[in-house]
């Protein structure tokens, strides 16, 4: 009776150290499983980043005619596809899609920095119609205040006007520069005067970063600022999306000291 009850204990025993074994091995498992899938996942991402990436960069080189028969047209096919299979036979695509930057009637939104220039697409804006420049105070440092030439005319006959506007919190109104006066909720606007033929105008902050917006008159719409490229790269589940500018050059702000303007009613010269 004895030898039995060892015999009994002895199969518990066994049957124990094979479920923990089983446990053990099953967890080593799921661990490695689990590995592998975050690393396919993580290969996968890079991939569709990459696929992404390379849809952006075949659409930056085009001509900007091209992108815009491309969005005018409604659709460009193969164009707009990219696909690459890796040495392991794995296949990345990417779908890109093209609008236009602008091109509405919303205002529309510009950098200002007080190291570089900004600039804004005037070309197709209707004649004499007038439009505004309106911005908010930081939440910290200077107040910033706004300098703009708006640049008008024909090949020969371009002439400018210049701008200079405080924010209306202003601390430098011994600068010579005019005050802006809130308007439609933003604390700081100016009005730009509409011109026959308008083409640019640029702008540069001063004393501080700022972000302004453009606003059009109303019934008024801005033209294209630029071609946004919106790429969507797609490898097994996943999927990553890349989006870029591409935007007509503009000079630097060096440009705009070699300028000579004799009169309002003379074309620039230099």
């Amino acid at each position: 009776m004895k030898a039995t009850n060892q015999s009994g204990q002895t199969l518990i025993i066994i049957v124990l150290v094979m479920l923990i074994a089983l446990a053990i091995g099953v967890g080593i498992s799921t661990t490695f499983i689990s590995h592998i899938r975050n690393l396919t996942n993580t290969d996968s991402s890079n991939r569709a980043v990459a696929v992404a990436e390379a849809g952006v960069e075949k659409m930056l080189v085009l001509p900007m005619a091209t992108l815009e028969g491309y969005i005018n047209f409604g659709n460009c096919g193969a164009e707009c596809i990219v696909n690459i299979i890796g040495d392991d036979g794995v296949e990345a695509k990417a779908e890109i899609s093209l609008s236009y930057l602008g091109r509405s009637a919303d205002p529309f939104p510009v950098d200002l920095s007080v190291a570089d220039i900004s600039e804004v697409n005037l070309k197709g804006y209707p004649d004499n119609t007038n439009f505004q420049v309106c911005w908010n105070e930081p939440p910290s440092g200077d107040v910033p205040s706004i300098t703009g030439m708006f640049f008008y005319g024909t090949v020969g006959s371009y002439a400018v006007d210049n701008y200079a506007y405080n924010s209306t919190a202003s601390l430098n109104g011994s600068n010579g520069f005019d005050t802006a006066a809130g308007s439609g909720g933003d604390s700081s606007c100016f009005t730009v005067t509409g011109r026959v033929n308008p083409v640019i105008f640029r702008l540069k902050a001063v004393y501080n970063s700022v972000e302004a917006f453009i606003v059009p008159a109303v019934g008024a719409t801005l033209p294209s600022q630029g071609i946004v490229v919106t790429s969507q790269g797609m490898v097994d589940d996943q999927v990553k999306k890349v989006v870029a500018i591409k935007s007509d050059p503009h000079l630097p702000g060096e440009f705009d000291y070699v300028l000579y303007s004799k009169s309002a009613t003379d074309p620039l010269s230099n």
